[in-house]
């Protein structure tokens, strides 16, 4: 296990020691890989009988409040399965005053059969950066159960994590992006994390963090054993005003960390103060295991339909009436986006234009102002992007509308009114496609009984149950004011392309920041 910056811990053990009483004093957070620890009450780690244990290389300058020196001798133990860092965690905990060192062995943690850690040996919480990277000699599999048999070294920690913890216990550790985004044995190690964990956090590290030791993109996760995971936040942890990259010279420095310590809020109340921002965003787990495509890369949308109907008053044929056609027509689709994405926009582009509809239409002496087509691009903060197809004079189109996603993995395709789910997964180039296109049915009364295929019936369905208190608000004030300040932003797009127009074409060199109204 090779030292790298853990004093990254300064924030895990922040918002691992939430609702704790007593304090953990450690001045020096260097060289300190993993740290469990066994706590009623963080004073009781002093106490033989609740130990701390540090597995992994070179204890540096870990500074107790001790009652006595007799009392915590006895209190650290390790294992590590290199000499030289064996050696050097040996040297610095008799430099500091640890006499008697030989609770620290020199051995493999992962060669202990996993059945074999019984439940004296459980722990309230886990700070650890295990080795990733590495593979394991042939035959440390053979300890865990078939599902989660692997060689790679990171893999069979993190089941060995979830393992010691207690019911209630609280995990904060460093993996890599294919611990997350893997297939085969890191899936069902995965699945089994969120649903034996509340894996409620994921802060995403810049490239270059554990430079020179290696450029592998990390996490930091935060979970609780003994509930399900129901959602998850993600904090993209962004690079210091005028930095690229981390290097040896130029770490991350814990005062980057403040932002994140901020916005954290309390577990007690299910962080109810985080809120959503450029950095920050929250993903249902639903979202999450119906994720066949892998990470999702892109989405688009297409509606081809009819035009507007008339209204009362023909207050639909005026932006000044509606917020325009992006606003009135299209608030629903991004708000549809936000919720298959699972993040908030950052950057907006559309060009579009009225070519069709309403040319000959005079109201007061006035010519509608509303667009009939066009085509908006989205950024998303988690590195998603979205596409939506918009066309009001396509009312003979066989689909009205048709959703695409494409992740890492596969494509999945919607097609609505004919209810058709077709999967495609990746099969390399000129191998045999192995689409799979299921039907959805819907129920012949929601059919009857409103819109948009049903939808309409649904979303009156969730209201009136939401009103009585029979069940959850399913889309709130706030989602409605992010879709509508979406579509605004859209339309200042589309002004910004029609005053450049050249011909039948319609350009726009302005990207349009999308900022989200403070709550």
């Amino acid at each position: 296990m090779r030292p790298v910056n853990c004093w990254l811990f300064d924030p895990v053990l922040h918002a691992l020691d939430e609702g704790i009483p007593g304090s953990l004093s450690c001045t020096q957070r260097r060289q300190v890989p993993c740290v469990l620890l066994t706590i009623d009450g963080l004073d009781a780690v002093l106490q033989a009988d609740k130990p701390v244990t540090i597995w992994g290389s070179a204890l540096h300058d870990w500074g107790h409040e001790a009652k006595g020196k007799a009392e915590i001798h006895f209190s650290f133990a390790g294992i590590e399965k290199k000499h030289l860092p064996h050696i050097l965690c040996v040297t610095n905990l008799l430099l500091h005053g640890i006499d008697v060192p030989s609770n620290v062995r020199h051995d493999n943690t992962l060669a202990r059969p996993l059945r074999d850690w019984g439940p004296k040996e459980r722990v309230d919480c886990i700070v650890t950066n295990p080795p990733f990277g590495g593979m394991e000699e042939d035959g440390i599999e053979s300890n865990y159960p078939a599902e989660f048999r692997t060689r790679e070294t990171a893999d069979l920690f993190l089941v060995l994590l979830m393992k010691l913890l207690k019911p209630g216990g609280r995990a904060g550790l460093v993996l890599p992006d294919g611990t997350l985004f893997g297939e085969g044995v890191k899936t069902r190690i995965k699945e089994a994390l969120l649903t034996e964990c509340n894996l409620h956090t994921i802060v995403r590290l810049p490239n270059g963090v554990f430079n020179p030791y290696t450029g592998i993109r990390t996490n930091l996760l935060f979970f609780t054993k003994g509930a399900p995971t129901t959602h998850i936040w993600f904090y993209e942890h962004p690079y210091p005003p005028g930095a690229k990259s981390y290097n040896k010279g130029k770490p991350i420095r814990i005062e980057e960390f403040d932002p994140i310590k901020a916005w954290w809020g309390s577990e007690a109340d299910g962080f109810a103060s985080r809120v959503e921002n450029e950095q920050a965003w929250r993903v249902s787990i639903d979202q999450i295991k119906a994720g066949r495509v892998g990470r999702l890369v892109m989405l688009s949308i297409r509606e081809h339909r009819f035009p507007f109907l008339v209204k009362v008053g023909d207050w639909n044929r005026f932006s000044r009436n509606t917020g325009g056609t992006m606003v009135e027509k299209c608030c629903h689709f991004f708000d549809l986006m936000r919720v298959i994405i699972g993040a908030e926009p950052v950057r907006v582009f559309c060009s579009g234009a009225m070519d069709v509809n309403h040319l000959d239409e005079r109201y007061g002496g006035e010519v509608p102002d509303i667009i009939d087509n066009s085509y908006t691009v989205v950024d998303f903060a988690n590195g998603a992007r979205a596409m939506l197809d918009l066309n009001m004079f396509a009312d003979g189109s066989k689909n009205q509308e048709e959703l695409a996603a494409v992740g890492d993995q596969a494509k999945l395709e919607a097609f609505i009114p004919d209810g058709d789910l077709v999967f495609s997964p990746r099969v390399g180039f000129n191998n045999p496609k192995k689409v799979e296109t299921t039907h959805i049915a819907v129920d012949q009364a929601a059919l009857d009984a409103g819109s948009h295929h049903g939808a309409t019936y649904y979303q009156l369905e969730a209201f009136l149950k939401a009103v009585a208190g029979d069940g959850p608000v399913v889309v709130t004030a706030e989602d409605g004011l992010r879709a509508v300040a979406m579509g605004g932003s859209f339309t200042k797009s589309v002004s910004a392309a029609l005053t450049k127009r050249n011909g039948p074409f319609y350009i726009c060199n302005e990207t349009y920041r999308f900022y989200r109204r403070s709550t």
